[in-house]
């Protein structure tokens, strides 16, 4: 339940007009396809079954059909985890289409024959996320979309959204990225419960894009125009608790605060990892949004490399050793010395000597390297897993 995606969006290349509109479908896509495999057959004798559908779950399943009665009419049993429980048995085969569950059917071309304990087996994978609402600018022109994760349990409720929104008079053309606590239907985009908003300069003719994405988080960066690069996260991040004490760590963090009307061109925006800024919250236990610190940038020991040192200094900074570029976790703290826990595969990265969508691979998993829009110091990247 989880991928990435690289690639790039125009104003011609998806179902609209404007690359920031087609990114937002461009989302949906990914974060909500499933696959159904075909069967595959373990066995010596009959191999006539055949899977159909479409797939809705939201987990990754193996389904296994199994033949349990050889007779006049042959059955079955099957399971949704490759066998090890069974939840149905002794299914007569009718030779028609038959569900097991989410849309998944086998259909048999024959109901006698078969040998007892031959198996079939179908592979299906889900993204883990689910559209509650999705927008096509019935309402003001803008494109809206909701959508609920599973987490990575498969049975939590994650509700994030993303809005392409735009004003071709004022020549900007954003994507927003949205936290809630749950969904109403009635409910406009930002009156969601509980919703705080972000947004992420982009761009109307063209947007290369990097998305990667698990059952519980989604982030995103982009490079527009000059270039620039722009970056989101929304959903989970990993507490340094057990879920019994913190059930809902959520955050959202894009490069504005709100859905401002602010063009990529603008010097001021930064990425929301990097310090304490406005456009990057996390919900806390008491049911606020707190502007978090974080971690290494608020450490001057780690990113100026002396604790007298106030404002960072990209000459003393931290650098790659041999070669070797180190990865450090991006973690979410309040100065009161609440330590939260670490946003789910982003971290602090060192920009010596190194440049703007390079990567590195640590532990098998491979990174992209992302800058803070325009800026190039040291500090000013970071590292996004490439799920």
């Amino acid at each position: 339940m989880s991928g990435h995606d690289i690639g790039y969006v125009t104003g011609a290349s998806g179902s609209f007009s404007l690359a920031n509109q087609n990114m937002v479908e461009k989302i949906r896509d990914l974060v909500t396809a499933t696959t159904r495999g075909t069967a595959s057959f373990t066995g010596s004798g009959l191999n006539d079954c055949a899977a159909g559908g479409t797939y809705t779950g939201l987990v990754d399943r193996t389904y296994r059909v199994q033949i349990d009665l050889a007779d006049t009419v042959d059955t079955f049993k099957w399971s949704k985890d490759g066998g090890v429980t069974w939840t149905a048995e002794d299914v007569a085969i009718t030779g028609a289409a038959q569900e097991l569950e989410n849309g998944v059917t086998v259909t048999f071309t024959a109901t006698t024959g078969h040998t007892l304990n031959d198996y079939w087996e179908v592979a299906c994978t889900s993204q883990g996320w689910t559209v509650l609402r999705y927008e096509q600018g019935e309402v003001d022109g803008n494109h809206r979309l909701i959508l609920k994760g599973c987490g990575l349990t498969g049975a939590e409720e994650i509700f994030v959204g993303f809005i392409a929104y735009h004003n071709a008079d004022a020549d900007y053309y954003n994507i927003g990225v949205m936290a809630c606590t749950g969904y109403v239907a009635e409910n406009s985009y930002n009156t969601q419960p509980n919703a705080f908003t972000s947004g992420i300069p982009a761009n109307n003719n063209r947007i290369d894009y990097w998305v990667t994405w698990n059952s519980q988080r989604i982030a995103i960066a982009m490079k527009v125009d000059t270039p620039v690069y722009e970056s989101g996260y929304v959903g989970k991040f990993l507490p340094y608790a057990r879920p019994s004490q913190f059930p809902y760590p959520i955050c959202c963090g894009g490069m504005l605060s709100g859905h401002a009307a602010t063009r990529s061109s603008d010097t001021s925006h930064s990425i929301p990892f990097k310090g304490n800024r406005a456009n990057f919250k996390m919900r806390t236990l008491a049911g606020t949004w707190y502007q978090a610190y974080t971690m290494p940038w608020g450490d001057v020991w780690i990113t100026c490399g002396a604790s007298t040192q106030i404002t960072p200094s990209p000459s003393a900074a931290m650098r790659d050793t041999g070669g070797e570029y180190h990865l450090t976790p991006v973690e979410l703290y309040e100065p009161s010395a609440n330590l939260f826990g670490a946003l789910d595969g982003i971290y602090h990265i060192t920009g010596f000597n190194s440049a703007v969508e390079n990567t590195v691979t640590i532990g098998g998993k491979t990174y992209v390297i992302i800058q803070d829009v325009w800026r190039t110091g040291f500090l000013d990247y970071y590292a996004m897993r490439l799920d």
